[in-house]
């Protein structure tokens, strides 16, 4: 980490209690800026608080694992600039949370826990946690992880061909492949071939027409069962239709194979697997009026009237959509939103196409883009299986470059990071300290926080929080080589509560795409 040290006083490196500037008091210290990092300072008791953390797991670890003093006051300091640096980079970036968004980890949490989530927050509060602070640091570290995320999945590239190659490799069929029931019915070519193959065509068709393939293997004489090759990964698939099983539909029927002395017809009976997924999915026509500089809402609903009265009255929807539709990525094919799922709608649409009739006109419907008339002309159940087991192969192989890329790019902010450690107390007049009681050129007067410096007991802006609680610290920092992660509590976690709970509020960080 670049790491530049200075013994000369910065304004503000002392925090004093201004209440007694106003009395005469002696001034009192109330903490100390030990580091500047970017646009944000880590305080002393910041860093006093997570070195004792971390002093403490070392005791628990094994010796191997154990860091002498210098080295573990290294990595305390390493952590807590980069969550500041994440944390001001995620704030630049426009990364918020909601207090929805906290109280959902701290649900997760105490779920995790099997306790209340309100006894949860008792705990940390009697171990002497601040509860502002506490959502504080949730809220801090969930922007994080979002940073996180959203900055390695940029820098690790995947090729359809490393896709393709994960889904049929050993572990790609062990996590996520299918099974495979498939139907079998082997055709002897013997001495006249081509009437073998024409009964095979003839077979063939009849099992495209929906024919019971069951009846169909026994009339090609199939003893018993023997058609039904039952449910197979497709490293037990037989070779000869290892590259053909995979691309047949739930119920399709492939075309003859022609192997060693005989024809063989497979027809692909049901799939199941982790990637197994079937979708509601619906055909929609429609037609946005946007309320807008050319027309009010109250006109733009007007509109969106008049067009309905004339779709009903026989009018083509299509050349009307094309005409008055503001929605630029459906009005040149008359308004037609191809298949998709009812869930990518916005919510009033989606329950407008969900309870609507098939070919039933439906609006005006109100949304957040304006007033919509709408037409479902078709639903479907979709198997989107293929593209589902193609998902969970990028989830999985973004995994396991995940930690890999997160350790470069945080290496790298460490490297570009401006860092300033602040060592020594200055002696106040010789450095042009403020005075007794006199608060200094931009230090906090009058009891008011100065501009991103924290005021009693209040987080200021850009005010590294009181520790990053939890697990998700490891994000933050990474701890060294051999150190204990899953588990660790963050700087001031109360101990008690990690090992009833088994999490703290950090909660974990998971790839994602």
């Amino acid at each position: 980490m670049n790491i530049s040290k200075t013994f000369r006083a910065l304004f503000g490196s002392v925090l004093f209690l201004s209440a007694s500037a106003i009395s005469g008091a002696e001034p009192v210290m109330l903490d100390r800026i030990y580091a500047i990092a970017g646009g944000e300072v880590v305080l002393q008791s910041s860093y006093e608080r997570e070195l004792a953390v971390m002093t403490e797991q070392m005791k628990e670890a094994p010796p191997e694992a154990r860091l002498e003093e210098e080295e573990l006051q290294e990595v305390v300091l390493d952590r807590l600039v980069l969550q500041s640096l994440q944390y001001q980079m995620a704030e630049r970036n426009g990364i918020r949370k909601s207090d929805e968004d906290i109280n959902a980890r701290l649900g997760e949490i105490a779920e995790q826990a099997g306790i209340r989530e309100s006894r949860l927050v008792d705990r940390y509060i009697e171990q002497g946690w601040d509860y502002v602070n506490l959502r504080e640091s949730i809220r801090r570290q969930l922007m994080i992880e979002e940073l996180q995320q959203s900055m390695v999945y940029q820098l690790i590239k995947l090729s359809d061909q490393e896709i393709q190659d994960y889904l049929r490799s050993p572990e790609g069929i062990a996590t996520i492949g299918p099974e495979y029931r498939i139907g079998y019915i082997r055709l002897p070519l013997g001495g006249d071939s081509e009437a073998a193959r024409s009964r095979a065509e003839d077979l063939r068709k009849r099992a495209l027409d929906g024919a019971d393939f069951a009846g169909l293997a026994r009339r090609a004489g199939m003893e018993g069962n023997s058609w039904d090759l039952g449910w197979r990964r497709i490293s037990e698939v037989p070779t000869r239709f290892v590259r053909v099983v995979p691309e047949l539909d739930r119920g399709e029927t492939a075309e003859l194979i022609e192997a060693g002395d005989a024809l063989h017809l497979i027809k692909l009976i049901a799939r199941r697997g982790p990637g197994e997924v079937w979708e509601d999915q619906v055909r929609v026509r429609h037609i946005l009026v946007e309320p807008g500089k050319i027309r009010n809402f109250d006109q733009a609903r007007l509109l969106a009237d008049e067009l309905f009265g004339r779709i009903k009255a026989g009018e083509d929807m299509a050349e009307l959509a094309r005409a008055y539709s503001g929605d630029p990525g459906s009005v040149l094919s008359g308004g037609l939103l191809e298949w998709q799922n009812p869930e990518v709608y916005a919510k009033e649409f989606r329950l407008a196409v969900e309870k609507a009739e098939l070919n039933e006109l439906v609006g005006p419907v109100q949304t957040e883009f304006g007033w919509h008339v709408l037409r479902v002309e078709g639903t479907r159940i979709e198997d989107i299986s293929r593209q589902q087991r193609e998902n969970l192969a990028v989830q999985a192989l973004f995994g396991r470059r995940y930690e890999e890329a997160l350790d470069k790019w945080l290496k790298e902010m460490r490297e570009d990071a401006f860092v300033k450690l602040v060592e020594d107390k200055p002696d106040a007049e010789e450095e042009g300290m403020p005075g007794e009681g006199m608060p200094g050129e931009g230090m906090p007067g009058e009891g008011m926080p100065g501009e991103g410096m924290p005021g009693e007991g209040m987080p200021g802006e850009g005010m590294p929080a009181e520790g990053v609680p939890g697990e998700a610290m490891s994000d933050a920092g990474m701890p060294a080589e051999g150190m204990p992660a899953e588990g660790m509590p963050a700087e001031g976690m109360p101990a008690e509560a990690m090992s009833e709970a088994g999490a703290a509020p950090g909660g974990e960080s998971a790839p994602r795409r």
